[in-house]
């Protein structure tokens, strides 16, 4: 809606099309879903309040599928990082899925090089705590 034009509110019922940059298709296929099974009606009554209040419900569905997903894809990695771990017959270090990425957890030899600098700047920053308190 644009300021000083008239509108309908039952425009902002219309569930979006699938656009560049947008919601996909599959989005709004599940969006539909999961309305449908909390039982929320295709067209509700078009006041302010009924239409703000059904445009925040499909922000937070759209949030909770899109978290789903991602709980989804890290729980797979998990089960992929702890699959690695039992395998005896691995050797070397966890090879990610996608370059650059190490779920977080550094290889053994960076996590002794990051303790290492840690260390060096610990004893870096002492002298000069001691001479600024003096």
């Amino acid at each position: 809606p644009v300021p000083g034009q008239p509108f309908l509110q039952s425009a902002r019922l219309r569930l979006p099309d699938s656009q560049p940059g947008g919601l996909s298709r599959g989005m709004v296929r599940k969006l539909g879903l999961v309305l449908d099974e909390l039982g929320v009606p295709h067209r509700p009554l078009p006041t302010k309040a009924a239409c703000d209040a059904y445009d925040q419900l499909r922000r937070d569905v759209v949030t909770l599928l899109a978290l789903q997903k991602l709980a989804a894809a890290k729980q797979a990695e998990l089960e992929r990082l702890r699959a690695h771990l039992d395998d005896p017959t691995a050797v070397g270090r966890y090879e990610p899925t996608h370059a650059g990425q190490h779920a977080g957890v550094p290889p053994p030899q960076q996590q002794q090089q990051m303790a290492g600098a840690q260390q060096h700047h610990q004893q870096q920053q002492q002298p000069q705590g001691a001479a600024g308190a003096a």
